[in-house]
């Protein structure tokens, strides 16, 4: 009976322990919104509770009296406090202890609440129970009536139970491996294939590929060798390459950060913390978030937003074998709709990384919290009286940073602050340089650097002519010697006066910085000649994720003697191309590594010579022949081309290049680093004839024989930009993607034919195309094809292109902004409420154009600020939120309209979870 009212104590105080750290990590999870940061707090969670149990079993954690228990009364009826007996049985080392009073070794020292025990510890850590002998055995002695009975019971039952999930797991991991062991190999074929693609993702691992006709979700499966299974259609040969890479990606994503790992140890807790209704809410936001995470790397390899929606949707319906010891592709329908609107909301960016101090800090808070609670022993009141505790929450302010933007004066001035990445500290001495530029022609119009203070603090000026042009444009970089070099952005002030005027701070009120460390070495010929001049490209990113603050791209030149030295982030991923002038070009992946590289061999290569022609074979003179390598092409800085310019005759001549395949592109500049021009990146006016990118096998033979390049037939899609009045409006040029010969072409930009009106020059025939309009956040279009009506819709697909598209308009409006504040019905904000937006058009149509007509929208001071809405038409939001019956309301805003509205959603539960297609 003793062992059973001893397991019981430990069940009750390891539930009530774990009921507060998974309230807490519940709480947290509110507060993070990056899935990452979200996947990493379970975690802690989860860790410090084992931990604070195992710190608890082995009675290293000093035991904290608490007397809130009501003082016990003795069987005559005289209210006797536990204290009092305690301290009478000290006073009497001689007094007669029971001898058939049982001893018992528990994982924690405490009492049974309410059965009348007081237990001490002596120096072995025996527990003893001691009674007065005016107190009769049958009170005294644990271990009999109903109320240990009940115990025992409940303590068989909670065991029980247990016990049945661990069979659960059990049975699962030995279906699933039962499910790897029928799978069938890939053919040759297809492993080939699935190889190509994977050959493009970022790491290295073992991976083993297989099918099987019982699955029909992709799905991975064991974290030491992992296996990827493909339902037996993807195996195909005629199967969908697309969703195979999607699925291949989104797969190759849950193992690189070791998803299937991390799922599998919170499956396993399900053994222990099955009662806990906050470790099941954290289980499925673990789930969503590592699935959150795998969309976006899918989504990067292909950026088919849509067609990735469509096709989540599509496994959603299709049969689904939910196994502990897998993870697959489609998940759970209840968390479909935030997957999708994730990914497709563009204002907000899913990065791979962590703050390393936040969730240290989370760590360290969690065990302390769980060893205090382990700590604390519930023991008797000396009187009846209840002693109530208050925890009081301190809540640390938060810092504004204000930028003066005065209309009156003549000159505008701004503020902002430099801090360190990790430690959130100021960085005095960085210089700040601003550069300023008008965006129709892209000329620099000035130039400011300025040096931080102590605080950090640095300011900056833009002159009042500067601030009369409509297309004033900024762009920031940040240098310090200590710290790695930062190209922080760029943006149009028009659109940082605007954001100022509803309250919003420019991204420039606050940047970081992560401390630096050097690489050097030195660049040689075969014959051990230092190579001088040549341009050196470093990339350094965070070991996973897209976390801007830790990107840093930084440019030198080797010197006379070959020798370099740049300054990158300590903790990232560094990537160096050289392109020098007379040698080949080379990639190295440094990774981790910092310091001296040493000697850097470069070879001496071949030259291409060749010639550009229209579509009519006519030479065209004046292009840039810009070569990548294809085996880097997706590592290696984006500058390391050889770019070649073609002279009256059409003909070009390249630096030298290695003896491998390259990526030919024709275009208006040079994209290479040694040709480039500065800002060159801003310009994308195409040549006036059609050329689609193609591959040359670089070798001797090659070189001693032109290259001929000749444009494809085209043809021409042309936009006019007005505003409602009619009136000519500027605007922006439309883009379009689809594929040629199979291959994936995306057009970015077409030429500038007048104020607002572009001529989009396209493949003839381009399949799968897909024709999309972009504005700001502080304008919305209305899109209207001749023949047609007009639209909000921004996205418009064509199976296949072979005629003009002539006098598209685009109206462009004055956009309304929509503000909501989603409270509960008392009153409290609801941060993790959600919303899904569309124009009331997407209704009458299709699935495919409900998605082209999202609106998309972030958060801004715990509030959804909806951005380009068109004016007079009628939107329709649905609201929900967890415990919350989901809520729709239509709303129509006028030109320029700004409205703040709170939306109160009712307490409930929807009969069939809302899924957004």
């Amino acid at each position: 009976m003793e062992a059973f009212e001893s397991l019981f104590t430990v069940i009750v105080r390891f539930n009530l322990i774990a009921f507060f750290l998974l309230g807490a990590c519940l709480w947290g999870i509110q507060l993070l919104k990056q899935p990452l940061e979200r996947i990493r707090l379970v975690e802690v969670s989860l860790l410090a509770l084992f931990s604070t149990l195992a710190l608890g079993a082995v009675g290293i954690v000093p035991k904290v009296d608490l007397a809130i228990l009501p003082a016990v009364e003795s069987a005559d009826g005289n209210a006797a406090s536990i204290e009092s007996i305690r301290h009478a049985s000290e006073s009497q080392p001689n007094a007669q202890v029971p001898t058939d009073v049982p001893v018992s070794k528990g994982a924690f020292a405490a009492s049974a609440l309410g059965d009348g025990d007081l237990k001490s510890t002596d120096r072995e850590g025996v527990l003893r129970e001691h009674r007065p002998e005016s107190v009769p055995l049958a009170h005294a002695v644990s271990g009999f009536g109903p109320l240990s009975w009940l115990k025992q019971s409940l303590t068989v039952i909670l065991l029980a139970v247990s016990f049945l999930n661990l069979v659960y797991l059990a049975v699962g991991y030995a279906i699933t491996r039962q499910l790897v062991n029928r799978a069938k190999p890939l053919t040759d074929a297809t492993l080939a294939r699935v190889e190509r693609i994977v050959t493009n993702f970022p790491g290295q691992h073992k991976v083993k590929y297989a099918s099987s006709s019982s699955i029909d979700v992709p799905m991975v499966i064991g974290f030491c060798r992992p296996t990827v299974l493909l339902p037996e259609r993807l195996s195909q040969s005629d199967a969908d390459q697309l969703e195979l890479k999607h699925s291949l990606a989104h797969e190759w994503s849950h193992i690189q950060l070791h998803d299937l790992l991390t799922w599998q140890l919170a499956s396993f807790c399900q053994v222990f913390l099955w009662m806990q209704p906050c470790y099941w809410v954290l289980r499925r936001e673990l789930r969503v978030a590592q699935d959150q995470l795998a969309d976006q790397f899918a989504i990067e390899q292909t950026q088919e937003h849509i067609t990735y929606a469509k096709t989540l949707l599509d496994l959603s319906k299709a049969r689904q074998r939910l196994l502990p010891g897998a993870l697959t592709m489609a998940g759970n329908k209840s968390n479909l709709y935030r997957r999708i609107e994730m990914m497709m909301n563009e204002n907000f960016r899913i990065v791979r990384a962590t703050r390393k101090s936040t969730l240290l800090l989370l760590a360290v808070l969690f065990v302390a919290a769980g060893g205090l609670m382990t700590s604390l022993e519930l023991t008797r009141a000396e009187t009846p009286a209840v002693t109530e505790t208050t925890n009081h929450l301190v809540d640390g302010g938060n810092k504004d940073t204000v930028a003066k933007n005065d209309n009156n004066e003549k000159s505008a001035e701004h503020t902002g602050v430099l801090i360190d990445a990790d430690t959130g500290k100021p960085i005095a001495g960085v210089t700040v340089t601003v550069t300023r530029m008008e965006s129709d022609n892209w000329q620099e119009l000035g130039v400011t650097k300025s040096l931080t203070d102590e605080n950090g603090k640095y300011s900056f000026t833009i002159p009042p002519e500067q601030l009369k042009l409509p297309l004033l444009y900024i762009l920031f970089d940040i240098d310090h010697p200590t710290y790695a070099q930062r190209h922080c952005g760029s943006y149009g002030y028009g659109m940082v006066v605007d954001n100022l005027k509803n309250g919003e701070q420019p991204w420039f009120s606050e940047f970081k910085m992560v401390r630096g460390e050097k690489i050097t070495g030195r660049l040689v010929d075969d014959e051990k000649r230092p190579i001088a001049d040549a341009q050196i490209r470093s990339d350094c990113r965070p070991k996973s994720g897209n976390d801007r603050d830790r990107t840093s791209a930084v440019d030198a030149v080797s010197d006379k003697n070959g020798r370099f030295e740049i300054v990158v982030p300590y903790d990232g991923i560094a990537k160096l191309s050289f392109i020098p002038l007379d040698h080949c070009m080379k990639y190295i992946d440094v990774g981790e590594k910092r310091g001296e590289l040493g000697d850097i061999t470069l070879d001496t290569g071949v030259s291409i010579q060749g010639v550009v022609k229209d579509a009519a074979g006519n030479p065209m003179s004046g292009l840039w022949v810009n070569l990548t390598p294809e085996k880097d092409r997706n590592d290696a800085h984006y500058e390391m081309k050889r770019s070649a310019k073609t002279d009256k005759d059409g003909k070009f001549v390249t630096r030298p290049l290695k003896a491998e395949k390259c990526e030919v592109e024709v275009d208006t500049k040079a994209t290479g680093a040694l040709e480039k021009e500065k800002y060159a990146n801003f310009h994308d006016t195409p040549p006036s004839a059609m050329f689609v990118n193609r591959s040359i096998n670089v070798t001797k033979d090659t070189a001693s024989k032109p290259f001929v390049i000749q444009a494809v037939p085209h043809v021409l899609i042309t936009v006019q930009s007005f505003r409602p009045n009619g009136e000519v409006s500027g605007g922006h040029s439309p883009s379009m993607t689809g594929k040629v010969d199979g291959k994936f072409l995306w057009i970015p930009e077409g030429r500038k034919t007048g104020k607002g009106a572009f001529e989009l020059m396209v493949p003839h025939g381009i399949e799968d195309a897909q024709l999309r309009f972009t504005t700001n956040e502080h304008s919305a279009l209305m899109v209207q094809f001749v023949g047609g009506e007009l639209s909000p819709q921004t996205s418009f697909k064509f199976k296949k292109l072979e005629e003009n598209l002539d006098n598209i308009r685009v109206i462009r409006h004055e956009a309304g902004i929509l503000k909501l504040d989603i409270v509960d019905e008392a009153g409290k904000r609801l941060d993790e409420a959600r919303i899904f937006a569309h124009y009331d058009i997407a209704e009458k149509h299709s699935e495919e154009m409900m998605m082209d007509t999202q609106i998309g929208w972030n958060k801004e001071d715990g509030l959804f600020r909806l951005s380009s809405i068109v004016p007079s038409a009628p939107v329709s939001i649905r609201f929900n939120a967890a415990g919350c019956l989901t809520q729709s309301q239509k709303f129509t805003l006028s030109d320029d309209e700004r409205r703040t509205v709170t939306i109160t959603l009712k307490k409930g539960e929807d009969e069939k979870p809302a899924v957004d297609k």
